[in-house]
């Protein structure tokens, strides 16, 4: 049995440029790039920003992140960026992952769990 569930970041990056997610629940991320306008980059994180007796952290205090590979789904090539319509997926190994740069016509992010 598995879980799922889709988000469409599209407002929320084309506002700045970036989305930070925090997916450490789950076991896949595959987020479909519709016309990107310039290169948007694949970051990740463990670093969720922590403050010692104020906050555990979370995505909008994560920080340190470095490049990670996503699979484009077309052509099983990796990669860590995309400039074109694409879906790539992503095995998550981190707890945040991050797109960065440019804009897009449509990002849906699809996030799942095979086992509960």
């Amino acid at each position: 049995m598995g879980l799922s569930k889709t988000l469409d970041i599209t407002s929320d990056f084309n506002a700045d440029g970036i989305a930070t997610l925090d997916v450490g629940q789950w076991d896949n991320v595959v987020a479909q790039f519709v016309t990107p306008v310039g290169a948007i980059s694949f970051l990740g994180s463990n670093d969720g920003g922590a403050i010692t007796g104020i906050t555990d952290g979370n995505a909008l205090l994560a920080k340190n992140f470095t490049a990670i590979q996503g699979t484009d789904e077309s052509t099983g090539t990796a990669a860590t960026s995309t400039s074109v319509t694409s879906n790539y997926k992503f095995s998550v190994t981190h707890k945040f992952v991050r797109f960065s740069g440019g804009t897009a016509t449509q990002i849906l992010i699809f996030l799942y769990k095979i086992d509960l």
